[in-house]
């Protein structure tokens, strides 16, 4: 989940038309948001002595602020489903009250479990492509 993230943290910022190393020793604030996933069990029975490292979504904000190397605030979200307007609330405010400069909003959930999918499918809240596409006129409008 966290290397899931990172990487598109990269890509989010790759696309705005910026490089990585624009927004590195900047106050960009981080907000990520995550619901639980099954991962995070996967983790948890790793020998390796790693799987808080692994997995924990209290950590997601802060090991993306460490790789972009910003020094704006980091939250972490665990509200559910609501992260992602949550996340774009908790950033415009930061951003208005001077606590950063930019912003970058993110939310993960992993589901590696079928039936999870199928649950979430028959509630037709999965994007037939698997793509959701929040923004976009043709998307599912989904945060």
């Amino acid at each position: 989940m966290t290397r899931n993230m990172i990487e598109r943290s990269f890509e989010a910022i790759t696309d705005s038309g910026l490089s990585p190393e624009d927004v590195k020793n900047t106050r960009m604030g981080i907000v990520m948001g995550s619901v639980f996933s099954e991962s995070e069990n996967m983790w948890i029975y790793k020998g390796a002595g790693f799987g808080i490292l692994g997995h924990s979504r209290t950590m997601l904000a802060n090991r993306v602020s460490y790789w972009l190397n910003c020094y704006g605030p980091s939250y972490a979200l665990l509200s559910g489903d609501t992260n992602g307007i949550e996340g774009l609330t908790l950033a415009s405010e930061a951003i208005r009250n001077g606590h950063c400069e930019s912003a970058l909003v993110g939310v993960v959930s992993f589901e590696i479990l079928p039936e999870m999918s199928q649950h979430y499918k028959g509630l037709k809240l999965l994007a037939e492509d698997g793509n959701n596409r929040s923004f976009d006129d043709d998307g599912m409008h989904l945060i």
